[in-house]
């Protein structure tokens, strides 16, 4: 029998157990014996030290590594050039995302083997079947077909229905495709719209734009809304819960704030 004061300067004991007995209410009194299951705190290689020099089985393995914190500004710096790099269109965000993966890969910040870890696979295929199913109303005619349904109606109201409608159907096509293409179908009807009505395009052209960068009602309907699906450990239903509230009260007060500013 061992007491526990021989462990290495590093490793620190956590806890112990013994089957049926309570070996002590201070761990430093306590004395190992053939059996006993021991809690360990400590880097991986002082852990393995002591599994290879003393009579030791390990239970578990280490999952966690410990934080690389002299490569914190190597990926800080990469994630800014990133930003900024796609803000002022030096090359497409894919691209630059790309680039800075393999710059933090190679700069060691994150193991190759921790970044695969890392990837859900049900999160891939959320992603690449909301964009087939996003491609597939484009590419059918879906949605130029609901927005030609949709015109006509919105000749004959007053330009604040128009303005909301206007917000409240590039919402709602935001959540099931690109808001890139979103924009760009809705946005030449939005000013033949407001040639017929015979107003300003630009606050419907605004309506578009903060209505297709708003969108929270589900995990693929903005770029951020995915990212955050899977570090929270989110379900699909939980934005619904929220994103549904959060779409009508950014939506009205979007709105309203475009009618007192532009006087539409």
């Amino acid at each position: 029998m061992r007491d526990l004061g021989w462990f290495k300067a590093g490793v620190r004991v956590l806890g112990i157990a013994r089957r049926k007995h309570n070996p002590g209410p201070e761990l430093s009194e306590v004395r190992l014996r053939a059996g006993d299951r021991i809690l360990l705190e400590g880097s991986p290689a002082d852990l393995a030290d002591i599994l290879q020099s003393e009579s030791f089985v390990a239970a578990s393995e280490p999952k966690l590594r410990p934080y690389k914190r002299h490569r914190a500004g190597l990926a800080v710096l990469t994630m800014a050039a990133v930003i900024m790099l796609s803000i002022f269109n030096v090359a497409p965000i894919v691209t630059l995302s790309l680039l800075g993966v393999g710059i933090i890969l190679l700069g060691r910040c994150v193991e190759a083997e921790d970044a695969w870890k890392s990837v859900d696979g049900s999160i891939l295929v959320l992603i690449f079947a909301m964009l087939a199913i996003g491609r597939g109303l484009d590419n059918t005619g879906v949605v130029q077909s609901l927005v030609d349904a949709v015109t006509p109606l919105l000749q004959n109201v007053s330009p604040l229905v128009v303005l909301f409608a206007i917000y409240a159907l590039t919402s709602v096509l935001t959540e099931l495709i690109s808001n890139n293409a979103v924009a760009v179908i809705l946005t030449p009807m939005a000013i033949g719209l407001a040639g017929s009505l015979g107003i300003d395009p630009k606050p419907l052209i605004y309506a578009i734009m903060l209505g297709a960068s708003a969108s929270f009602a589900t995990p693929i309907g903005y770029q951020t809304n995915t990212l955050v699906y899977a570090a929270g450990n989110y379900r699909f239903a939980d934005f619904l819960k929220l994103g549904l509230v959060m779409n009508l009260v950014v939506g009205i007060a979007s709105c309203l704030a475009i009618w007192a500013f532009t006087g539409i």
